[in-house]
């Protein structure tokens, strides 16, 4: 099994709650290397709605 860095698989870190990648056994991140794929401004709706959602 080959876990990530931390730095690697977390996508929001807040003071409430953190958002974070899945991670396959062999160490794959599907989600975030869509993401990665994505146009920009679907990056920034993403983290915006992530930042400004309420956890709980």
């Amino acid at each position: 099994m080959s876990i990530p860095q931390k730095e690697q698989y977390i996508f929001y870190q807040g003071e409430k709650f953190q958002v974070e990648f899945y991670f396959t056994e062999a160490g794959k991140m599907p989600a975030k290397e869509c993401l990665e794929e994505a146009d920009l401004d679907i990056k920034v709706k993403l983290a915006a709605l992530v930042k400004y959602s309420r956890a709980g």
